[in-house]
C-alpha cells in the first residue's frame, strides 16, 4: 500500500458496504480509495477525505442533463471566493460541448477564484480539460 493510500484509508472501517447516496449513486470502497487518493495529491494542503464525508447523502447534489434526467453528481468539500474544490462522480455518459465523458469517471476538480480558464485533473492524474471558474 503507497503512502497516499495507507493515508486516504485512515480510519475508515475497511469493511464498509456500499452506501447508496441517492438513487443510481452507489458509493463503495474503490471509489473512495481513487478520490480519497485524488483529493490528497492534488489538495494537499486539505485534510484528507473522510468515507463519513464521501457517503454523507447532504452533500452530494445530482446534476441534470438537458432532459432533466441526472448525470453527474457533485460532492464540494471546500468552496469560497480562492477556490473551489468538488469532487464529480458521472454515472451516465454526458454529451455537452459535443463530447462524451465516461459513466465511471471520478473526477477531482480544483478551480482557483480567478476569471479564466483552468484545467482540471482526474483522480488518476493527467490534465482532463478546461472548466471557466468565475
Amino acid at each position: 500500500m503507497t503512502s497516499l493510500q495507507s493515508i486516504a484509508t485512515e480510519g475508515k472501517d475497511m469493511s464498509m458496504s456500499p452506501v447508496v447516496v441517492a438513487p443510481g449513486l452507489v458509493l463503495d470502497e474503490t471509489l473512495y480509495e481513487v478520490a480519497a487518493e485524488g483529493v490528497l495529491h492534488h489538495t494537499p494542503d486539505r485534510a484528507p477525505l473522510t468515507w463519513e464525508t464521501f457517503t454523507s447523502p447532504r452533500r452530494w447534489w445530482i446534476i441534470p442533463d438537458t432532459d432533466c434526467l441526472g448525470f453527474r453528481a457533485e460532492l464540494t468539500l471546500h468552496a469560497d471566493r480562492a477556490r473551489t474544490i468538488r469532487l464529480n462522480r458521472w454515472y451516465r455518459p454526458t454529451h455537452r460541448h459535443n463530447r462524451t465523458s465516461s459513466g465511471k469517471a471520478v473526477r477531482v476538480l480544483c478551480c482557483h477564484g480567478r476569471v479564466g480558464l483552468h484545467g482540471y485533473r482526474c483522480a488518476g492524474g493527467g490534465l482532463s480539460g478546461e472548466r471557466k471558474c468565475l
